[in-house]
């Protein structure tokens, strides 16, 4: 490894070109350590986030249950919401959805309870006009 070195040397033309050299390695030897300790911060950060948020061990949803798609729709939006809101306030957008979500669950459940059946469909004008409430 030394006469690796020698043979740098000696392919300068003299000491300041060789110093210039040395220069410019070490500072890209900095840089690249700062890129390396910077991206090792940000990977711990992410894995803190991900176990914190605990993303990969439970499903937004059991989908094996009978349930209408907008069922479905709305319980995965309200699921997302409630981990919005675990890691800090909802805004003022986020409340109106979490709020129609709701509402369109509750006719939802309101109308099996009082047909007595499953229904697989919100009317389209109920949809609508709780959109337009907001």
């Amino acid at each position: 490894m030394s006469d690796n070195i020698l043979n740098l040397a000696k392919s300068f033309k003299d000491m300041t070109e060789l110093q210039a050299y040395c220069d410019s390695q070490y500072k890209l030897i900095i840089d690249l350590s700062k890129k390396i300790n910077k991206l090792e911060q940000e990977k711990k950060s992410l894995e803190e986030t991900l176990l914190k948020n605990n993303l990969n061990s439970s499903p937004l949803l059991d989908l094996s249950t009978e349930l209408s798609n907008e069922e479905v729709v709305c319980m995965v939006q309200l699921k997302l919401l409630k981990e919005i809101s675990d890691r800090g306030s909802l805004t003022l957008e986020e409340t109106r959805k979490f709020e129609i979500f709701t509402k369109i669950l509750q006719i939802i459940h309101s109308n099996k309870k009082n047909n007595g059946e499953v229904l697989n469909k919100v009317k389209d004008d109920e949809l609508l006009s709780l959109i337009e409430k907001k």
